[in-house]
C-alpha cells in the first residue's frame, strides 16, 4: 500500500513538473517569436506605388487660420477657461484631432501626453470648442488662409507626369469637409484618389486604420506606400501602417529625426521633398 501511495505521489509531481516545463518552453518560444517578428515589415526594395500626404503643415500652411480659429473658440466660453493659446502651443498640439487637441489646451496637458478623457466634465467642454471651431474653420478656408506652401503646387504637377504618376492621397487629423475645401481651395481636388479625415477614417494618427483603409481603396499595399508628414505622429501612423515614412521639417513638428519614426529621412526644402518621392517611385526591386 505505501509503495502504491509514493509511486502516485512521484507520479503526479513528475505531472506536475511537465506542465511547467511545458508552459515555460511555450511562453519563451512565444516571446522570441515576438521579438524577432514585427507587424506589417517594411520592404525597402519596393518600388513606391502610392503616395499619400498628410494636409496642414506639410502641403499648406493653415497655422495662423488655426490658431486664430482656436482661440476664438475659447474666447466664447462664459467665462473663458484659460488665455489664449500660443503659436508655440498650437503647433506642439497640431499632433492631436480638434477634440483631443482643445482637452489638451484646456488641461495643460504637456505634449506628448494623451490627453485626460476620464475628465468628463472636461470632455464636454471640449466637445462644446470643437463643434464651434469646426463651424468656423472650415468656412474660411481660402488660398489665403490655407494656401500651398511655395513650390507645392509645381512638385505635385511633376507627380503626375506620365512617367511618374503614382496615385496619391489625403490623411489628415482635421475633418474631411476641411480636407476638401482646401484641395478645392487651391485648385489639386482632382490630383488625389481619396481624401481623409480623422472623422471618415474612424481614427486619428498615429492609429493605422486610416493609412490602411486608404491603401486597400487605391489598390496597394503597405509596402508598395509612402506617408509625407511633418510631426511624429505621421510618422508613427506609417510605421503602424507598415509603409515607408517621409518627415518635413518646415511644418509644426519637433524632433522627427530624434524620434526615428521617417524610415526615409527628414527633407527640409519642398523641392528636396518631391526629389525624394520622385526617386522612391522610380526605385526597382
Amino acid at each position: 500500500v505505501k509503495a502504491i501511495i509514493f509511486w502516485r505521489m512521484v507520479r503526479g509531481l513528475l505531472s506536475t513538473v511537465g506542465i511547467f516545463v511545458l508552459i515555460l518552453a511555450n511562453t519563451l518560444a512565444f516571446t522570441s517569436f515576438r521579438r524577432r517578428v514585427k507587424p506589417f515589415p517594411v520592404q525597402m526594395s519596393t518600388k513606391v506605388s502610392h503616395v499619400c500626404f498628410d494636409l496642414d503643415g506639410t502641403l499648406c500652411d493653415s497655422s495662423m487660420l488655426g490658431l486664430s480659429s482656436t482661440n476664438e473658440a475659447i474666447a466664447s466660453l462664459k467665462p473663458p477657461s484659460r488665455s489664449p493659446v500660443t503659436k508655440e502651443e498650437y503647433h506642439q498640439c497640431t499632433r492631436y484631432n480638434t477634440l483631443d487637441r482643445f482637452m489638451v489646451h484646456l488641461s495643460g496637458t504637456i505634449p506628448p501626453a494623451p490627453p485626460p478623457r476620464g475628465n468628463v466634465e472636461l470632455l464636454r467642454v471640449a466637445t462644446e470648442l470643437t463643434a464651434t471651431f469646426e463651424a468656423k474653420y472650415t468656412g474660411l478656408v481660402s488660398p489665403t488662409t490655407a494656401g500651398l506652401y511655395p513650390g507645392v503646387r509645381e512638385g505635385l504637377d511633376r507627380m503626375v507626369s506620365p512617367s511618374v504618376s503614382p496615385s496619391m492621397s489625403i490623411l489628415t487629423n482635421a475633418r474631411q469637409d476641411y480636407a476638401l475645401a482646401v484641395l478645392k481651395a487651391n485648385g489639386v481636388s482632382d490630383l488625389f484618389q481619396r481624401t481623409d479625415g480623422a472623422d471618415t477614417a474612424g481614427c486619428s494618427k498615429p492609429e493605422p486604420g486610416g493609412l490602411l483603409s486608404i491603401f486597400d481603396s487605391c489598390g496597394c499595399t503597405p509596402a508598395t506606400a509612402l506617408f509625407v508628414g511633418d510631426s511624429i505622429s505621421d510618422g508613427q501612423a506609417g510605421v503602424n501602417a507598415g509603409c515607408r515614412t517621409l518627415g518635413v521639417s518646415w511644418g509644426s513638428g519637433t524632433g522627427l529625426e530624434e524620434s526615428g519614426a521617417f524610415t526615409e529621412g527628414v527633407v527640409d526644402t519642398v523641392e528636396a521633398m518631391f526629389d525624394k518621392i520622385l526617386a522612391l517611385t522610380s526605385e526597382r526591386t
